[in-house]
């Protein structure tokens, strides 16, 4: 009887990390809208207004020089967009290092003039004020 209970607390436990309750599909529309707005501002080269109008989560963690060096050497190489289409999204409700709240990952596959094929990810964390915002950005590279 004890092992039973063990296994059950185990379980609930492993079910609510991570994991993550529901999104409404307004929810996730206006954070895949907001996640366009915020990329079309990296697609143009708009660093330091891409960090400014990010997450409180990502300012707090990456200062704006920092984000700007790191755009440059990372993104800016890729040349410009040719397409970008939505892979996956995935919701949760935790993330590692970061605040129990609402965030939406994007999984994008895109091609930019220098890079033909690669996947885009953008998590994006609603705030205190109920607006989505980019928390995070990420390439991962894929050979062409």
């Amino acid at each position: 009887m004890r092992s039973y209970r063990w296994i059950c607390i185990m379980m609930l436990v492993f079910l609510s990390i991570g994991c993550g309750g529901k999104i409404t599909p307004e929810e996730q529309s206006a954070a895949m809208d907001q996640a366009k707005v915020w990329l079309a501002l990296v697609d143009a080269q708009e660093y330091e207004t891409s960090w400014r109008e990010a997450a409180d989560f990502l300012k707090e963690n990456v200062d704006e020089q920092k984000w700007v060096e790191t755009m440059m050497a990372v993104r800016k190489p890729m040349g410009s967009l040719i397409s970008r289409k939505v892979k996956s999204t995935q919701f949760r409700t935790m993330m590692p290092q970061a605040l129990k709240g609402k965030y939406l990952i994007i999984d994008y596959q895109s091609s930019f003039s220098n890079k033909k094929s690669i996947v885009e990810s953008i998590t994006q964390m609603m705030g205190k004020d109920g607006k989505w915002r980019a928390a995070g950005y990420h390439l991962d590279k894929q050979s062409d």
